[in-house]
C-alpha cells in the first residue's frame, strides 16, 4: 500500500514538473562586436534601454532553468545568429536572436513574446588614423622650461563613419592628455 503511494507521488511530481507553463523575466541584454572583429556596434534605437521582458515558455522546471541562465543578462555577438556582421544599418528581430544563441539555444523552452520585439543597431568598420598628435593639457599648472611629450603621437582606432564625418579635419586632430 505504502509502494503504490510512493510510485503514485512520484508520477505526480514527475508530471508537474514536466507540465507545460509560462513565466515572464525581465533581463538585460547586451550587444557586442566581438574581440578583434575589427567592427563597432552601436545601438540606434531611442526607446532601447538594454532590458526586455521575455515571456517564456516550457516544463515548469525548464522554465526555472532558463530563468537562472538569464538573470545574468545576455550578451548578443555580432556575427552570431540573429545579428549578421555586415556595416550598416540592421533591424534585429530580438526573439530570433535570443533563441538561437546562448544560454537559450539548448534550452528546452520557447520565447512566446519579447518586448521590444526589435532592436535598430548600426554596426560600423573599425579604421585606424595614425599619426594623432598629443598634446599636454594642464589647466592651471604652470611648468618649467619645455615640456616633452613621448611618444609624441598615437593612432586612433575609429568607426568609419565617424572618420567620415570628420572628412579632412581627421588628419588635424589633437589628443589632449590630462592630468587628473
Amino acid at each position: 500500500m505504502v509502494s503504490i503511494f510512493i510510485v503514485a507521488a512520484l508520477i505526480w511530481l514527475f508530471a508537474e514538473a514536466q507540465s507545460v507553463s509560462e513565466r515572464v523575466v525581465e533581463i538585460r541584454v547586451t550587444i557586442l562586436s566581438p574581440t578583434g572583429s575589427g567592427l563597432f556596434v552601436n545601438v540606434d534605437d531611442a526607446a532601447w534601454t538594454g532590458r526586455a521582458s521575455v515571456r517564456i515558455q516550457g516544463a515548469r522546471a525548464a522554465i526555472g532553468d532558463a530563468a537562472g541562465k538569464l538573470a545574468d543578462g545576455v550578451p548578443l555577438f555580432v556575427g552570431a545568429p540573429g545579428i549578421a556582421a555586415e556595416p550598416g544599418r540592421q533591424v534585429i528581430d530580438l526573439r530570433s536572436a535570443l533563441m538561437a544563441n546562448p544560454p537559450l539555444d539548448g534550452a528546452d523552452v520557447t520565447i512566446a513574446a519579447v518586448e521590444p520585439r526589435t532592436i535598430e543597431l548600426r554596426i560600423d568598420e573599425l579604421v585606424r588614423v595614425p599619426n594623432i598628435p598629443i598634446r599636454a593639457s594642464l589647466p592651471g599648472v604652470q611648468t618649467i622650461g619645455d615640456m616633452v611629450i613621448e611618444p609624441s603621437t598615437t593612432t586612433l582606432v575609429i568607426p568609419t563613419r565617424i572618420r567620415d564625418e570628420l572628412g579632412a579635419r581627421v588628419n588635424s586632430l589633437v589628443v589632449d592628455a590630462t592630468l587628473p
